[in-house]
């Protein structure tokens, strides 16, 4: 009975609170210049536009839904791209599609920013980081200012989500994120890519590949497998941020989520991606480690599950890994060699031949010394996808594959240490969220700020990056719910 009243009573509102006339007026403006894209026969632009003007209209409805909108479209724009890339054809440079979500974080962030108050630790090193990064657009080691602009795409365009979460993320927006967002897509994303690797490819997702080039491909003859994604590495983040959405509620007591294990640890064999393997080990390890006591001493626990976690995985994979020639025959399937290059990696990873965990060590060490070689640094484009589009005379340094050691390349000493206090601080309010928060959202997002650690920022990732400093600033607003008198039991006990 109080449905239907509560219905009627929605029914007899005006209809301009039932429909607000800034929405209308919004949606009749955009489409003065999305007729003229239409008229001009310039899809690509238009489609972009189109995209756009649906999240804003969304999030100017309903703030929580226009964040799922947007986190949703992010996480399948490399298909979007792929299917709009058949009947419009991307030209050389950059991509209009991937534009939307930085343009829809710029439309929400710049307004918070000009009215910013902080009072936080880390809101003000954030400030000063930005501050840094906004400089080394400038700098000219990295070559022209265009690739300095672009560097701000995956340096500065992600941190505007911090902003973002800091004013407007709650716990029903974060949960819906996690676990009606990238959980669903992250499963759907896994069957796609299993699908992949077993049958093969879409026709627009082959010619996408093999468009694109080295990034897609094993050897010849086989792509790797890359979902929904804009690419491979952004496959594997996707599967992995979905895997610890399921550890995290396994370990909340959800103990239904273990039927989804399988199709992500498939999916993450399939991906061809040691290194997604050994985060998710290290991951599941924090998130049991700090699950007990609250967090209290959970670095013993953590080496110990480390330890077992490791040696279990090696032998397992020793035993998997039969032949050890490291030859590939032309009959063996994309499958195979995408298990074989996974299962030898970590049988042996300290051989040089079957892993290349010690190139990327001398790779990240050598990006710290260069903070101290140039401490200046290199500016904020030289380690970005931009540098290869718009550098023509080799400025570019090239990615360490590593956020930490790259923010030492790129903005010298001081901006690599300031990066690492920001890190330490962004720990320690997850480890307090563990304490007073909700189970299955606080071991979640510790669960994903361990699982990509060293991959926050700048590693070309369009969903990635941004849902991690959205996590970030939504942990900033809850620490000040959190340390206020009362409220630390109700959070912990809330149900989400």
């Amino acid at each position: 009975m109080s449905t239907n009243l509560s219905n009627a009573s929605v029914n007899r509102l005006p209809f301009t609170a039932r429909f607000p006339v800034d929405v209308w007026l919004t949606g009749v403006a955009f489409l003065i210049p999305a007729s003229y894209l239409f008229l001009h026969n310039q899809t690509r632009i238009l489609v972009a536009f189109m995209f756009l003007g649906a999240l804003i209209l969304i999030w100017m409805r309903d703030r929580t839904m226009g964040i799922v909108a947007t986190f949703a479209f992010l996480l399948t724009l490399g298909d979007i791209r792929r299917i709009l890339d058949t009947v419009a054809p991307a030209s050389a440079g950059l991509d209009l599609m991937l534009l939307v979500g930085p343009l829809f974080a710029v439309y929400l962030a710049i307004p918070l920013l000009l009215r910013l108050k902080v009072s936080d630790t880390l809101s003000k090193a954030l400030l000063a980081l930005m501050a840094i990064m906004i400089v080394e657009m400038f700098n000219p080691r990295q070559g022209s200012i265009v690739v300095g602009f672009s560097g701000a795409l995956f340096y500065i365009i992600p941190i505007f989500w911090f902003w973002i979460a800091r004013n407007y993320a709650t716990d029903r927006m974060m949960f819906l994120l996690f676990y009606r967002v990238f959980l669903p897509i992250g499963i759907l994303d896994g069957l796609l890519g299993v699908a992949q690797a077993y049958i093969g490819f879409f026709p627009w997702e082959k010619a996408w590949a093999l468009k694109l080039g080295s990034q897609y491909i094993y050897t010849a003859g086989h792509l790797r497998s890359f979902g929904f994604s804009t690419g491979a590495s952004e496959f594997a983040s996707t599967l992995l941020i979905a895997s610890v959405c399921v550890m995290a509620a396994i370990f909340a007591g959800r103990r239904t989520y273990v039927l989804l294990l399988p199709i992500l640890i498939a999916a993450s064999i399939l991906a061809s991606s040691r290194g997604l393997i050994v985060k998710l080990l290290f991951a599941s390890a924090m998130i049991w480690a700090v699950r007990s006591k609250g967090g209290r001493n959970w670095l013993p626990r953590l080496i110990f599950a480390l330890v077992l976690g490791f040696g279990l995985t090696m032998y397992s994979a020793s035993q998997a890994g039969g032949d050890d020639t490291g030859t590939t025959t032309k009959k063996s399937t994309t499958a195979e060699i995408a298990t074989q290059h996974v299962t030898k990696g970590l049988a042996n990873p300290l051989e040089a031949k079957s892993s290349t965990a010690g190139v990327h060590w001398q790779i990240f060490v050598g990006g710290i010394v260069k903070g101290f070689t140039y401490p200046i640094g290199t500016g904020i484009g030289a380690v970005t996808l931009g540098a290869g589009k718009f550098t023509t005379g080799g400025a570019t340094t090239g990615s360490s594959e590593v956020d930490i050691s790259d923010a030492f390349i790129t903005m010298g000493f001081v901006g690599g240490f300031l990066y690492l206090f920001i890190i330490y601080k962004v720990f320690r309010l997850a480890f307090l969220y563990v304490r007073k928060g909700s189970l299955i959202m606080s071991l979640a997002y510790v669960g994903c700020l361990a699982a990509l650690f060293g991959g926050w920022l700048a590693l070309g990732q369009y969903s990635t990056a941004p849902f991690v400093w959205f996590c970030i600033g939504s942990l900033v607003r809850k620490s000040s719910s959190l340390d206020a008198p009362g409220l630390a039991q109700p959070l912990s006990s809330q149900r989400l």
